[in-house]
């Protein structure tokens, strides 16, 4: 095993195998570039590296992980500014965990390149503190670990600061489970003995403090209960979400739970959860344009003190409501897509053969054919 400690180590053309450990320890304020090598058969983490305030990211790149007992890499981030955009195109295969593991609180400005060749895997409680920033590249892949606290399950990412996860449509980023091997690879490397499911993990928790902007971005296979709040893939409790081209799907809950401050969602799919979005209170009214909401067992549940604003948005195949309106106010869901030439299914449309809507939702005139 090699050890560095204040130091500074490049290894170019290099292997490091069958060690009794770790393959390469490092601790806070080591300078590390890794290129063109092969960390093999250690009998712990590939790599292992612990970095707090004022250090600087290691440098990993065209490295193949083969068959450590542990993670290929792995991060203690402890409250640290992580600039990831030296970690690019290498491999990992045959390691228990085919990915970056990091236990992280990042603060100043961070960032996750889009192509470090694996998945990155957060173990629970992952956080981007207050007044700190965190950028995922495009084409990332990020699986979140569900753990147990006696306060309920967790796995979960908070944001107290500025979170941004800005894909394309060519490499859209992806945020899932650790048994989702659809994208990333086989992380676990069990051989696609599990399967991912709805709760695979908690949430991602944008606090009254955060700033929250997914675009092009598939939420999947989160909304286990944490905290002792309920089950939902992304809880705004104050701060702002913002969503374009993204998609959430197969939640064990909620999908999104707004639950105060700000909301806009602009050409995205909720798609397989129990609730695609749940709309509590709000600093002002949540917007939603040409929004889709598929398959759900309730595609939107109003619930608060202002009514949202729907542009054409879709109802399809959700099984028990498309809208739900709890409040004492209407809601305009007019130019909507029910699912049906016919409108949708309610009492005073009798031909309608669209999703269901509650009382309380305003639909007539409706759109024709999907948008």
């Amino acid at each position: 095993m090699l050890h560095i400690e204040g130091g500074t180590l490049r290894l170019a053309d290099s292997r490091i195998e069958s060690g009794a450990s770790i393959g390469n320890r490092v601790t806070s304020g080591s300078k590390l570039t890794v290129e063109s090598s092969v960390i093999q058969n250690n009998a712990g983490n590939g790599i292992d590296f612990t970095q707090t305030d004022g250090a600087t990211a290691p440098v990993i790149s065209d490295t193949a992980f083969i068959s450590n007992a542990g993670y290929a890499v792995f991060f203690t981030l402890n409250s640290a500014i992580f600039d990831g955009s030296g970690i690019q195109n290498n491999s990992a295969y045959s390691n228990t965990t085919n990915g970056i593991g990091m236990a992280a609180s990042f603060k100043g400005a961070s960032k996750l390149t889009g192509n470090p060749g694996m998945a990155y895997v957060l173990l629970a409680d992952s956080n981007v503190t207050s007044n700190a920033s965190l950028v995922i590249g495009e084409g990332a892949v990020v699986k979140v670990i569900l753990t147990s606290h006696w306060y309920g399950e967790g796995g979960y990412i908070g944001v107290d600061g500025t979170l941004t996860a800005t894909g394309s449509a060519a490499n859209p980023i992806i945020i899932t489970s650790l048994k989702d091997d659809a994208y990333g690879g086989d992380t676990n490397n069990d051989g696609g003995a599990t399967a991912p499911a709805a709760g695979d993990w908690g949430a991602i928790h944008i606090a009254a403090t955060g700033k929250a902007t997914f675009d092009h971005t598939r939420i999947r296979f989160g909304g286990i209960g944490w905290y002792g709040y309920p089950s939902n893939s992304i809880r705004n409790e104050g701060g702002a979400a913002t969503m374009t081209y993204a998609t959430v799907e197969s939640s064990i809950g909620i999908g999104l739970a707004l639950n105060g401050g700000t909301l806009s969602v602009t050409n995205s799919t909720f798609a397989h959860n129990d609730t695609g979005i749940s709309l509590g209170t709000s600093a002002s009214a949540p917007v939603l344009d040409q929004v889709v909401f598929s398959s759900n067992t309730v595609g939107l549940l109003v619930a608060g003190s202002i009514p949202p604003i729907l542009t054409s948005c879709s109802f399809v195949g959700n099984t028990s409501y498309g809208v739900n309106n709890l409040m004492l106010s209407r809601v305009n869901a007019v130019n909507s897509w029910w699912g049906s030439s016919t409108g949708p299914t309610h009492g005073t449309n009798p031909e309608g053969m669209g999703d269901r809507v509650s009382d309380g939702v305003d639909y007539s005139p409706w759109l024709s054919a999907q948008p």
